[in-house]
């Protein structure tokens, strides 16, 4: 009984240590919430906000704020996923923001079918590229994964031509979120 008690208080302590050592990583982090807020959401989707969530992310480890949106029965939103150099290296898989992105851009460029997708983008003062289906960014030591789903208009002649445009209006999106954001980091 002794020797239970002891590894459970072992177990606690390690776990409170593990909470400490998260807050520290986070202390460098921006809030995604505060980097797109609410209302610039509304203004570039056209649509009052149905609801907002705040989660934690991991590999990479950071934040995720998502802006849902409901039109003509459809469920959208727009999200921006911040991951710091501190968050990620205390996740401990990866070792920074840099390494995250250089990561993701190589295996993108290796892929058959991502290499197609793939889109260097020019972002002042970021690197950037066009997954597909995500925005991902690095400035400095913070990475953004930015993905937008709007509302798509209008009718198509085939599920490509409405995969394209979709894709394209995504990616629309998903710039001027990063233009925002952009503009709130030092």
């Amino acid at each position: 009984m002794e020797k239970a008690a002891k590894t459970g208080i072992a177990i606690l302590l390690y776990l409170l240590l593990f909470a400490l050592a998260a807050d520290t990583a986070r202390a460098d982090a921006p809030d995604p919430c505060a980097l797109f807020t609410k209302g610039e959401a509304e203004a570039l989707m056209g649509m009052e906000t149905a609801s907002v969530r705040q989660s934690d992310a991991v590999s990479p480890a950071g934040r995720v704020c998502t802006y849902f949106f409901k039109k003509d029965g459809g469920t959208f939103d727009a999200k921006l996923r911040t991951a710091s150099d501190g968050e990620i290296a205390a996740e401990g898989i990866y070792g920074s923001a840099s390494d995250v992105f250089s990561r993701q851009t190589e295996a993108r460029k290796k892929h058959e079918y991502a290499s197609g997708k793939y889109r260097e983008l020019e972002a002042p003062g970021a690197e950037a590229f066009w997954s597909g289906s995500s925005l991902w960014a690095l400035k400095g030591g913070l990475l953004l994964i930015i993905t937008a789903n709007p509302p798509l208009g209008g009718s198509f002649a085939s599920t490509e031509e409405a995969n394209a445009a979709k894709e394209e209006k995504s990616l629309e999106i998903s710039l001027k979120i990063l233009e925002t954001v952009l503009g709130k980091l030092p």
